[in-house]
């Protein structure tokens, strides 16, 4: 059996610049690019968050990331090019990010709840975790419903009730939640 495990994280401990930079030295290169990429603090904070739970998550895993060689679907979705049985997505709103790693495709999606939402946010982290498990694109589902997906299992993570949080994984995985502060 499969196991996926999740790590959730909360920005604030990047508001001590000492931290950030300190914890954007440590993360590679291509996070670096990424975190740069952004022109306020908040997104920058964000991506850093992401990058450090995916580098701690690689660690937890007995796996050098600066050995490993980033690559991008032609979809737009992350992995490593030299480790096949090595899946991972990451996810980030508000002040919180988030990463699952497994041996087998994940997607995870977190968005913050900011009221009167347009569109359910249930049926939106489903959706996006799916299109991240299955390196898929938003026009190939304009009718998703969960319900209707074989193959794959959806599971809410109901860490705070400020945000919606959303794993998709192979049917079967076994899913352990880490929370690091």
């Amino acid at each position: 059996m499969s196991k996926a495990d999740v790590y959730i994280i909360y920005t604030h401990f990047l508001e001590n610049d000492k931290v950030f930079d300190e914890i954007y030295r440590s993360v590679p290169e291509y996070r670096r690019e990424k975190v740069d990429s952004f022109r306020f603090i908040k997104d920058k904070r964000l991506s850093l968050a992401a990058g450090y739970l995916l580098s701690h998550a690689l660690k937890k895993r007995g796996l050098n990331e600066s050995e490993l060689i980033y690559s991008v679907t032609e979809n737009g979705h992350p992995f490593f090019s030299n480790a096949e049985d090595l899946h991972f997505s990451i996810s980030h709103s508000g002040e919180m990010a988030m990463c699952i790693v497994s041996d087998t495709p994940v997607g995870c999606d977190v968005e913050k709840i900011a009221g009167n939402e347009d569109m359910d946010l249930n049926q939106w982290t489903a959706m996006e975790s799916y299109l991240k498990a299955t390196d898929g694109i938003l026009d190939e589902l304009l009718d998703f419903q969960p319900s209707l997906v074989t193959g794959y299992a959806f599971s809410e993570l109901n860490v705070d009730e400020k945000y919606k949080s959303l794993v998709c994984v192979v049917e079967g995985t076994d899913i352990e939640v880490h929370f690091l502060s």
